[in-house]
């Protein structure tokens, strides 16, 4: 149900023909509360819109062109009491400062200057039949405890400059 906005014209019908049971049926458009789907294009569009520039459109256009439309002036929120599943052939999901999907204690973070952040108890991450690259102008691997690299037939460290090996005891072979 939708309550009428200031300025919005209705169409009154009453209970039984009683005029102290007033129903409000719907609303009209009027000089000030022009429809916003006009244009011949727009034809098989319908939809809500606030006057503070909230909209729900649902467009019936075209075979490729059928979608829902959703915008909200400020914030969207939305609450899903079990599970959304999103099927789709291409997903893009923008944002002007920030993106952060969340779980417990488990974090991706994506920033505007390109900083990605994955934090959580226990991160990994596993190429099924490929490689995993990791490259930068510096690439630097920390265990607070240990750090450990192999590889189960060949293992290389090289470099095109200086390759330094430290350790209080170094041990090879």
């Amino acid at each position: 149900m939708f309550l009428p906005q200031i300025d919005d014209e209705v169409v009154v019908s009453f209970l039984e023909g009683d005029p102290d049971r007033p129903l409000v049926i719907g609303s009209v458009y009027h000089g000030k509360n022009t429809p916003f789907y006009s244009s011949a294009k727009q034809l098989k569009q319908s939809g809500i819109r606030t006057s503070s520039g909230n909209e729900l459109t649902f467009d019936e256009g075209s075979e490729s062109a059928k979608k829902i439309y959703v915008e909200a002036s400020e914030n969207l929120e939305v609450k899903v009491a079990k599970e959304e599943k999103r099927d789709c052939d291409t997903y893009i999901l923008e944002a002007q400062t920030s993106i952060t999907i969340k779980t417990g204690s488990s974090k991706i973070e994506m920033k505007n200057d390109g900083t990605i952040n994955i934090t959580g108890m226990n991160v990994s991450i596993k190429a099924d039949g490929g490689d995993v690259k990791l490259s930068g102008l510096n690439v630097q691997a920390t265990g607070d405890v240990g750090a450990k690299v192999s590889g189960s037939a060949t293992a290389e460290i090289s470099s095109s400059g200086q390759t330094t090996v430290k350790g209080s005891i170094v041990m090879v072979n």
